[in-house]
């Protein structure tokens, strides 16, 4: 014989699968929420702000972008959202931007060959990575880096001709202010300070690593960064950050 509460759980079994019709509205039974069959519009998805404006702005497909938002994400791309659906109040994503920059290694120690090559192709290249890269350029590890007590500056040795006896020593400060490629690259990139450490030996050679220092708050200002330029692009929703 079945017992009570088995035929309790069987009975909401059959009713999970049953649906309710009312004033032409389906319904799931047990929560009695709205079943909704919507036939959504695939997201478009692009790499650049300049053609999500375009994309908004021309509106080819005809799309209902009344009451629309754009919203710049925690990794910092950015999709535009519907108005919300009046049943459930929820937004559908219409396009979504996105660009992945090559990233570079930051919190450890790279070979200085590598990296002067990414110091110009994953960096603005502006006064502070000039700088940079003329020092690593040119480093010679001979008896290791010396460090200043301190610990705000390092004193390196670098090549001052092409004769290896030709060495000068030069104190670099422990922080830099660099611009990485983090963002859209129609966008000014942010700028934080970075911790610069030398290490190394005659046998081993030159390494140098970068260290983020601001705590992430440079994001805050991509984020920014980003709505400027939509803004500048003719975006005329709301942009939210």
């Amino acid at each position: 014989m079945i017992e009570a509460d088995a035929i309790e759980r069987i009975e909401r079994l059959v009713q999970d699968k049953q649906i309710i019709e009312h004033n032409g509205e389906k319904f799931v039974p047990i929560s009695y929420k709205v079943l909704r069959n919507v036939d959504k519009v695939p997201a478009i998805h692009l790499n650049t702000l300049e053609s999500l404006v375009k994309f908004i702005s021309e509106n080819q497909q005809s799309l209902d972008i009344v009451n629309s938002i754009a919203v710049v994400n925690e990794d910092l791309s950015v999709g535009v959202l519907s108005r919300p659906n009046q049943v459930d109040m929820t937004r559908t994503l219409i396009v979504h931007s996105e660009n992945v920059p090559q990233a570079f290694k930051f919190n450890e120690f790279i070979p200085a060959e590598l990296f002067n090559i990414l110091i110009q192709t994953r960096f603005v290249y502006n006064e502070e990575a000039q700088y940079l890269f003329s020092i690593t350029s040119r480093l010679n590890i001979d008896e290791g880096v010396e460090l200043a007590d301190d610990g705000t500056t390092q004193r390196v040795t670098i090549k001052k001709g092409m004769s290896a006896a030709s060495m000068i020593g030069v104190q670099m400060p422990a922080r830099i202010a660099l611009g990485p490629y983090r963002i859209f690259p129609e966008c000014p990139q942010p700028v934080s300070d970075f911790l610069i450490r030398f290490k190394g030996s005659k046998e081993e050679g030159a390494y140098v690593g970068l260290w983020e220092t601001d705590g992430g708050m440079w994001k805050v200002q991509a984020k920014r960064l980003i709505t400027d330029k939509l803004v500048e692009l003719g975006l005329s929703i709301p942009i939210y950050s």
